[in-house]
C-alpha cells in the first residue's frame, strides 16, 4: 500500500513538472509589441535653365527630362509615423546628398572610384505624440552643379564615369514607452548625373506596416521559476524512478545470490558443480517444482544433485538423474 501511494505520488509530481514546463515554453514569446505604420512620399519639380524649347520652365515630377537643359530640381520630402496608441516621442532627421562615380572603361568597370558626401540639413530634437508627428521638408539640389563637377573629374583625370547622386532623408525616432525603443528609417532618391536623360529613381518602400516591441520578457521571473521547478521536480522523479528499479534490480540479485549461496553451501556433499549445460536429449525430462523436492528424489535414488549456472548470477539450473529420466529445476533471478 505504501509503495503504491508513493508511485501516485511520483505520477502526480511528474504531471505537475510537465505543465511547469508547458507554461515556461508558452511564456518564452511574451514580448508585448504595438504595430505603427510609415508612410512615405517624395515630390519633386524640375527647373529649367532658360532655353527656346520648353513652354514651361518647371516640368513635373514622374518624367524623363534632358539633363543638359536642367538647372535644379526642387525636392520635397515626407515621413509620418502613426501609431495604434498614442506615444510620445522624440525625433530628428537629417538630409544628405552622397555622389557616386563608377568606371565605365578599363579593368575597373563598375567599381566606385569616386565618392563623396554633401550635409544638407540636420534638425533639432523635436518632441511630439506619435500619432501626430509629420515631416516635411523642402530644399533645392542645384543638378547644374553636380553635372559640372563631374565633367571636371573626368577632364582631370581622364576617366569616364557614371555618376548617381543619391538624395537620402535619414529620420531617427525614440519612442518613450516603458522602455525607450530607437527606430530608424530613410527615404532615398536617386538622380543620375551623368545620363543624357534624366529619370530620377525613387529608392523606398511608400507604406509599411511594423511592429515595434515596446515592452520585453514581462513575465520572466515567473517563466525562470516554471522552468527550474519544472526541471527539478521531472529530473528529480526520473532520478527517484531509476534508484527504485537498481534498489529492486539490486534487492533481486541479492535475494537470488543469497539462495543460490544457501543452496551450495548446506547441501554441498549432495551437490555436484559442472561447467557445461546438459544434453537432454536421450532423457525424458520431468519439471520439479521446488528444490526440496531435488533432494529428496536425489537421497532416495543414490544420486547427486548436479548444479549447472546457464546465466551468471541470473540463472542455474540443477538435475538429478534416473535411469532414462532427468528431473529439471530451474532458478532464475526474475523468480526469487
Amino acid at each position: 500500500m505504501k509503495d503504491k501511494k508513493i508511485i501516485i505520488f511520483q505520477i502526480i509530481v511528474f504531471i505537475i513538472g510537465l505543465i511547469l514546463i508547458e507554461t515556461y515554453l508558452n511564456l518564452r514569446n511574451n514580448n508585448i509589441q504595438k504595430v505603427y505604420e510609415t508612410h512615405k512620399k517624395i515630390d519633386y519639380e524640375v527647373y529649367l535653365k532658360p532655353n527656346d524649347f520648353y513652354e514651361n520652365q518647371i516640368l513635373e515630377s514622374k518624367g524623363c527630362y534632358a539633363a543638359k537643359s536642367i538647372d535644379f530640381l526642387k525636392i520635397n520630402f515626407e515621413h509620418q509615423i502613426i501609431g495604434v496608441d498614442n506615444m510620445d516621442m522624440e525625433y530628428k532627421y537629417k538630409i544628405t546628398n552622397r555622389l557616386f562615380a563608377t568606371a565605365v572603361n578599363g579593368e575597373n568597370v563598375d567599381n566606385t572610384i569616386w565618392e563623396r558626401d554633401y550635409f544638407v540639413f540636420e534638425s533639432d530634437i523635436k518632441n511630439k505624440n506619435i500619432g501626430q508627428n509629420i515631416i516635411t521638408e523642402d530644399f533645392d539640389i542645384n543638378y547644374d552643379f553636380y553635372r559640372n563637377l563631374v565633367n571636371s573629374y573626368e577632364e582631370q583625370y581622364g576617366i569616364q564615369v557614371n555618376a548617381v547622386l543619391k538624395v537620402r532623408l535619414d529620420v531617427f525616432y525614440n519612442i518613450k514607452s516603458e522602455k525607450e525603443k530607437c527606430l530608424e528609417d530613410y527615404i532615398e532618391f536617386d538622380i543620375p548625373v551623368t545620363d543624357l536623360v534624366l529619370e530620377p529613381q525613387e529608392n523606398y518602400e511608400e507604406n509599411s506596416l511594423k511592429n515595434i516591441i515596446i515592452q520585453k520578457d514581462k513575465y520572466k521571473i515567473a517563466k525562470n521559476v516554471c522552468f527550474i521547478l519544472g526541471s527539478i521536480m521531472i529530473l528529480g522523479d526520473v532520478i527517484l524512478y531509476a534508484v527504485k528499479i537498481y534498489k529492486f534490480k539490486l534487492g533481486s540479485e541479492n535475494k537470488y545470490e543469497k539462495k543460490i549461496r544457501k543452496i551450495l553451501k548446506y547441501y554441498k556433499d549432495d551437490i555436484v558443480i559442472i561447467n557445461n549445460e546438459l544434453n537432454l536429449s536421450e532423457y525424458k525430462v520431468l519439471k520439479i517444482a521446488n528444490f526440496e523436492d531435488m533432494i529428496n528424489l536425489a537421497e532416495q535414488n543414490q544420486t547427486n544433485v548436479i548444479y549447472y549456472e546457464a546465466v551468471k548470477n541470473e540463472v542455474s539450473y540443477m538435475y538429478v538423474i534416473v535411469r532414462d529420466c532427468v528431473y529439471f529445476y530451474k532458478i532464475a533471478i526474475t523468480d526469487v
